[in-house]
């Protein structure tokens, strides 16, 4: 067997969905923090300056971005779908007391 992925070990522990409906009136769909992602520029900063070696730190941005860029694909497409069969949609947006958006995860863990 080869390096494990997450989605490895998701097909593995993944259990089946219980049975739904979903309707018009009854169903939202429910898109957080959408509106900007954490760009790995600040990332490879921050993982250099603590002392993580350049060429990994790389490597594992790749995959964050890759990741993204899907998860982003993804939403769109669910949001068009949901839009087209009249279901709900709200976005919510956390608001940051700065312009570092860890300080916004602090404020909220208190």
């Amino acid at each position: 067997m080869g390096k494990l992925t997450m989605e490895d070990v998701f097909k593995t522990l993944a259990k089946p969905l219980p049975e739904f409906e979903l309707k018009p009136g009854k169903t939202a769909l429910l898109l957080i923090d959408f509106q900007k992602l954490v760009g790995s520029e600040g990332l490879l900063s921050e993982a250099l300056n603590a002392g993580l070696p350049e060429m990994g730190v790389k490597e594992a941005l790749r995959e964050y971005e890759q990741r993204v860029r899907k998860a982003v694909e993804n939403a769109e497409r669910i949001l068009k779908v949901c839009r087209k069969k009249g279901y709900d949609v709200v976005h919510v947006k956390l608001g940051a007391q700065t312009s570092n958006p860890r300080h916004t995860a602090k404020v909220r863990a208190r």
